[in-house]
């Protein structure tokens, strides 16, 4: 059945933790794939109605792996008490600039995709318990 729950989250904790200490454009692309593979993996036994969360989930990791992997590594955003680490501010050299955290300053249209992911998919498993 693949890797155990756990052992999934804190890899995928892991490579997020070592690109906010390390960050740059290796940092960056290390993690979203292991995102990635974890995503994959997630979505090998499902289909039909099924797909919809996981559609939804690579799409925003599609969306944010883009613009920070055209900005090296760093995440470009609106909001200006968020510059740091792996978030730096808009500007002209910034690279699909409309998908970084635009939203309310501090939000992504990768992370909506995410987030409505993660909704369906706990929607649906609250409808499916018996």
């Amino acid at each position: 059945r693949g890797m155990p729950l756990p052992l999934a989250v804190l890899s995928i904790l892991a490579a997020r933790a070592f690109w906010h200490l390390k960050p740059s454009v290796w940092s960056c692309a290390f993690f979203w794939l292991v995102l990635g593979l974890y995503l994959v993996a997630f979505t090998l036994n499902r289909s039909g109605w099924d797909l919809i969360p996981s559609v939804l989930l690579f799409l925003g990791v599609f969306c944010n792996a883009s613009v920070t992997l055209a900005n090296k590594g760093r995440m470009p955003t609106g909001a200006k008490s968020a510059i740091w680490n792996i978030w730096v501010g808009v500007d002209k050299s910034s690279r699909l600039a409309w998908l970084g955290d635009r939203l309310l300053g501090r939000v992504s249209v990768g992370d909506v995709l995410l987030a409505s992911g993660v909704v369906v998919l706990l929607v649906d498993k609250l409808l499916t318990l018996d």
